[in-house]
């Protein structure tokens, strides 16, 4: 079993017109251009696939309410 809650992930068309629009994100926009995993599921389940039965559970000490 596979769970990924990893909160940031973009459907590759939606991502590039957030790219092409350029969001005013500067810096941040140009670093997560070249992160695979944000718009690819197999790179990201890959990825997944190098830690083997890892499992950690986060939790907030004091969520919002």
């Amino acid at each position: 079993m596979k769970i990924d809650i990893f909160n940031h992930f973009f459907p590759k068309r939606f991502f590039d017109e957030f790219i092409n629009v350029g969001s005013g994100g500067g810096g941040a926009l140009k670093r997560v251009q070249n992160v695979p995993t944000l718009t690819d599921l197999d790179a990201r389940l890959r990825l997944m696939d190098e830690f083997g039965d890892l499992r950690q559970v986060l939790s907030l000490a004091s969520p919002p309410a």
